[in-house]
């Protein structure tokens, strides 16, 4: 509001729409909905969850626009100390992560905070530690890409990078969470490549020798310590043998069936969606297998997105990540910034999957972070030009 006039690049610009313009279409489904159908429970939802989504769309569009203008003419040091907000406060969330640990295997004392720390949907015992860590998070899947977030950003304003990663990992190992797991070992591989273009590096064949060799310690290192591994593990692998089976599988059957239930109003709200939030609806009126209301979110955006938003919104969204993801990688080999750019946006892709919290503060702070990694990249391409 000081500056009057919003200074945002065509890409920038071009991110914004793709994110409100469906929100918006959206209430051709919700219109169409309340003419075609006499819900009690729809109205319900229109007159309760519509209002506060619409004022979160218009209160984290502005703080993003207004602080992508704000920093315009900001230097790369500018830029990173407020970054370092972030990565202190995700420090915090790995701190007390650590201590949570050393609580559930020593018993020395913890804040009293209800978390779901336990451990669930495997039998057996014996596990390493018979808790998650979850520091501050309400469960372990909101945490895992917090700390993953705090691995990456490190590496941009951390003078020890290093021991920030380990921490980082730390924490990530011993929540437990599936997702979280999944996460690291899509990003893991997304750095190595990245960080080898970036390099350019160039793949040859005496590097086939490296990796067979690295291959055969792994398959030895498991062998030797399969036991441990399997302790370690099994409070995330003991949960695959359903974890496809969607009758059982509760977070399974919601991100299948939404695809479904976005069809529950015909052509118009498969292609508009139900509304924005109109996931609180469906825990109204739909039931897992075992006769409980579904949950207000599947913890997946694109299940989410293509119920609330249809399959304009769903298009939408994963266009914005596919760019995000096609400008950072096109311009890797230049400098530093393309590569951080390219990795958090693989990381938010990914951790979207288990995490839908796109109105959150955490993925609007992410894609700001996106964008100004790709804008001083940009400056810096200018400068070697």
């Amino acid at each position: 509001m000081k500056k009057k006039k919003l200074t945002l690049t065509t890409f920038e610009k071009n991110t914004v729409l793709l994110f409100i313009i469906p929100i918006y279409l959206s209430i051709i489904g919700v219109a169409y909905v309340l003419l075609t159908q006499n819900d009690s429970n729809y109205l319900k939802y229109v007159m309760g969850n519509i209002p506060g989504r619409i004022f979160l769309v218009i209160l984290n569009i502005t703080i993003l626009t207004g602080l992508l203008t704000m920093c315009i003419k900001w230097s790369e040091k500018e830029v990173n100390n407020l970054i370092k907000y972030y990565y202190y406060g995700l420090l915090i969330f790995a701190i007390f992560g650590v201590w949570q640990f050393f609580h559930f295997l020593i018993g020395i004392p913890y804040i009293n905070i209800e978390t779901r720390d336990f451990i669930h949907s495997v039998h057996g015992t014996g596990f390493f530690i018979n808790n998650r860590l979850t520091s501050f998070a309400n469960e372990p899947s909101f945490l895992a890409p917090l700390v993953i977030d705090l691995l990456i950003i490190s590496f941009i304003v951390s003078k020890r990078p290093k021991i920030i990663m380990l921490i980082s990992l730390f924490v990530l190992i011993f929540s437990y969470s599936g997702g979280g797991y999944l996460n690291l070992l899509i990003i893991l591989p997304v750095f190595v490549l990245g960080y080898m273009k970036y390099k350019g590096y160039k793949f040859k064949r005496k590097h086939l020798g490296t990796i067979f060799l690295i291959l055969i310690f792994l398959t030895i290192a498991v062998f030797n310590y399969y036991e441990q591994l399997l302790k370690l593990t099994s409070p995330v692998f003991g949960r695959l043998d359903s974890f496809f089976d969607i009758n059982n599988h509760a977070r399974m059957y919601m991100i299948v069936m939404s695809f479904i239930w976005s069809f529950d109003g015909g052509i118009v709200t498969a292609l508009f969606g139900h509304g924005p939030s109109s996931y609180n609806y469906l825990e109204l009126t739909q039931y897992l297998p075992n006769g409980t209301p579904v949950h207000p979110t599947s913890n997946n955006l694109f299940a989410d997105t293509v119920y609330e938003l249809g399959y304009v919104g769903f298009i939408c969204y994963v266009v914005i990540f596919y760019r995000f993801i096609r400008e950072s990688l096109k311009n890797i080999y230049d400098n530093q910034y393309f590569l951080i750019s390219f990795i958090l946006s693989v990381h938010l892709s990914v951790s979207s999957i288990y995490r839908a919290d796109y109105m959150q503060p955490r993925f609007w702070i992410i894609v700001f972070i996106i964008l100004m990694m790709l804008r001083i990249g940009r400056k810096r391409l200018q400068i070697t030009k």
